[in-house]
């Protein structure tokens, strides 16, 4: 007979990569017939971050252990 057990520890990295984001904007200009247009680019920032834990708060499923026993005849 033995008895065994298992407790899953877990490495995550995320990294996102910038945004850009086209704004086109349309007016009036001094002129009363004539519009102007024109255009912003906004550039979000990047991100990344990484983490040591256990599987427990990190898997899908919940915690990943164990516990056997065997019975060996």
């Amino acid at each position: 007979m033995s008895i065994g057990g298992e407790f899953g520890w877990g490495l995550g990295l995320s990294k996102t990569g910038a945004t850009k984001t086209t704004y086109e904007m349309r007016g009036m200009s001094s002129s009363a017939t004539a519009q102007s247009t024109g255009s912003i680019e906004v550039i979000g920032q990047k991100s990344g971050n990484w983490s040591f834990d256990t599987d427990g708060l990190t898997s899908v499923f919940g915690p990943a252990a164990q516990l056997r026993l065997n019975l060996h005849f």
